[in-house]
């Protein structure tokens, strides 16, 4: 859910932005808006997951998606589509989370490791919704109207909570005598404060316009550290830094995740937009032309899902990720299409492979009480990665897609390619297998 909302909008954009009368730059906020929404959402449910249980925790977020399809389907301004996204956002940010921690419960209760082909499942099924989501709001817009896209998370939030209440596992007795109150009692409240300026601040900074707005980047710097400051001396952290501190070998997994869907974001949405721009592609050329990535990393996620191996995934994927990234710089600077390939193959491998091994690396690294914030920090720091990349894109691509700014896009992915390469080699914490 969480990701098909991510992409489906995209084709409701202009037809919603005629109806209602909104620039075509005003609603491209309805894009990030969810960003920033899972973003804050995702450890903050992961939290809750730990206290109270992820079955409440997933059948309540469920709830939530229904409310938000119903408050899109209904709204009849900008600000309702908003406050539709918002919902959305916190709604479906309670899937990963909610998984992991079942995961951890069900490895602890039985003493049998989860077996990879759960976590390949799992990354199987991001990447998939994650591509189905043009082509499916595509269909709702042209069928329905644009209100479809916001109308299907109604009858799809309450089959999959009702799915939750049937399938999940009880939960313990644990939040069973928790009123309300007492469960946000122990979040922290102020730490979610202090997060969301952060990504906020982050994401007026950076889009539309990253050349500019420092005091943006100011107001996200001051918060960030007043944040780092408070998590580590909170009884009950949103986002348990101390927890990361004491843990490298987490936080190494959470940062390599985060830059491997810097990269994986960079190319699907710069790219795209080249397509489209340069070569006048449709939206459903432009999507046949990456799909074959899409395709690579779902196949390569199920190979490296029959393995329990770790670190020689990561190593592989991290190395045909320079190469995809730099063939993809090729396209830029030749103009010729034969480079999208490589492109492909190298970046689709990349995904494939890291994506199952950080899940396994984060379920052996995370502490058991602590999994759902560590689950919920590594899809938040997955959902800023989609904001960093929308503002690299911005900076390449100041007035309009062109051959210059592919090649910078691509010159930016290889640098941090690279980066994830020196740390997967320089980690000594890794571990071979599961």
């Amino acid at each position: 859910m969480n990701a098909l909302n991510t992409s489906m909008i995209a084709t409701a954009l202009v037809p919603l932005g005629d109806d209602l009368g909104v620039a075509p730059s005003a609603a491209i906020a309805l894009v990030s808006t969810l960003y920033v929404a899972s973003a804050i959402a995702q450890p903050m449910l992961g939290a809750v997951a730990d206290l109270v249980g992820p079955r409440r925790t997933f059948v309540a977020g469920m709830c939530v998606v229904a409310v938000a399809g119903l408050v899109g389907g209904t709204a009849g301004s900008l600000a309702g589509l908003l406050a539709a996204r918002v919902l959305a956002g916190i709604g479906t940010a309670a899937g990963y989370p909610t998984a992991m921690v079942l995961l951890r419960q069900r490895e602890s209760s039985t003493g049998v490791r989860v077996p990879s082909s759960i976590l390949g499942a799992i990354a199987i099924a991001v990447q998939v919704t994650s591509a189905l989501g043009l082509p499916v709001g595509g269909v709702l817009t042209a069928m329905w109207g644009w209100r479809a896209v916001f109308w299907v998370n109604a009858p799809l939030g309450v089959a999959l909570a009702l799915a939750g209440l049937a399938w999940f596992p009880r939960d313990d007795h644990r939040g069973q005598n928790l009123e309300l109150r007492s469960v946000f009692g122990q979040l922290d409240i102020g730490g979610v404060t202090l997060f969301a300026g952060v990504v906020t601040a982050l994401s007026l900074a950076l889009i539309p316009d990253p050349r500019g707005g420092w005091e943006m980047y100011s107001v996200a710097g001051a918060a960030a550290i007043l944040f780092a400051f408070r998590e580590s001396r909170a009884r009950s952290p949103f986002l348990d830094v101390t927890m990361i501190r004491l843990h490298p070998a987490l936080a190494m997994t959470l940062m390599r995740n985060a830059l491997t869907s810097v990269v994986m974001y960079c190319y699907l949405y710069g790219f795209v937009q080249w397509l489209q721009d340069m070569r006048t592609a449709s939206s459903l050329v432009a999507a046949a032309v990456v799909a074959p990535t899409t395709l690579i990393s779902i196949a390569t996620a199920g190979l490296a899902a029959r393995s329990a191996r770790i670190r020689r995934p990561l190593v592989v994927g991290a190395v045909l990720g320079v190469a995809g990234t730099a063939a993809l710089a090729g396209i830029g600077l030749s103009g010729s299409l034969w480079w999208a390939l490589p492109t492909a193959i190298g970046v689709g491998l990349m995904t494939g492979l890291t994506t199952v091994a950080n899940q396994s690396a984060l379920l052996m690294q995370a502490p058991r009480e602590r999994m759902g914030n560590a689950a919920g920090a590594m899809r938040a720091g997955a959902n800023v990665a989609a904001i960093v990349s929308s503002g690299v894109i911005a900076f390449w691509y100041p007035v309009g897609a062109n051959d210059a700014g592919l090649t910078g896009i691509a010159c930016t992915m290889v640098i941090l390619a690279g980066v994830v390469v020196v740390m997967v080699v320089g980690d000594r914490g890794l571990p071979a297998t599961r």
